[in-house]
C-alpha cells in the first residue's frame, strides 16, 4: 500500500508547498519521482486507493471499441488524472497515438511544465500499455 509514499508525500511537502525550492533532491531523482508516481497513478485502477475514489484510472475497455473517439477520451481522461494526482506537472498536455506498424499498439505523449528550484522547466514522458493491461511510463 504506497497511498501518499515517497512518490508524492515528502516529495509534495517539500516540491510543491515550497514554491518547487528542494536543497535535498536533484533534478534527475525529481523527475524519477515524478515518473514513478505517474507509474502508480496510471497503473492503479479508479476506486482501488484509499487516498481517494478518482485516484487511478478506469476501465478502458469500454472505452476502446469507440475508436478513433476513444484515444481523445483517454487523452482527456489521462490528463485529468494527472492534474488530480501529480500536483508537480503543471500545463499538461497529453496525445495519444496507435502505433499501426506494431500490432496496434497504443501509446501516450505526456509533456508539461515542472517547477524546480524557482525554474519552470519542460519534461516529457512517453507511456505505453504493455501486456496485461499495464502501462509502461518512460522519459
Amino acid at each position: 500500500d504506497f497511498c501518499l509514499s515517497r512518490g508524492l508525500g515528502d516529495v509534495y511537502k517539500r516540491q510543491v508547498l515550497n514554491g518547487g525550492q528542494s536543497n535535498t533532491v536533484s533534478y534527475e531523482d525529481f523527475i524519477a519521482q515524478i515518473g514513478e508516481n505517474l507509474s502508480k497513478l496510471l497503473n492503479s485502477k479508479q476506486g482501488s486507493a484509499e487516498i481517494s475514489e478518482k485516484y487511478g484510472m478506469p476501465d478502458f475497455n469500454s472505452i476502446v471499441h469507440n475508436c478513433p473517439q476513444a484515444v481523445i477520451t483517454m487523452e482527456k481522461m489521462i490528463a485529468e488524472t494527472i492534474e488530480l494526482f501529480e500536483p508537480r506537472l503543471k500545463d499538461t498536455r497529453v496525445l495519444g497515438k496507435i502505433d499501426t506498424q506494431n500490432l496496434g499498439t497504443l501509446s501516450f505523449d505526456i509533456k508539461a511544465n515542472v517547477i524546480y528550484e524557482n525554474n519552470v522547466r519542460p519534461i516529457a514522458y512517453k507511456t505505453v500499455f504493455v501486456g496485461n493491461g499495464k502501462i509502461m511510463v518512460k522519459r
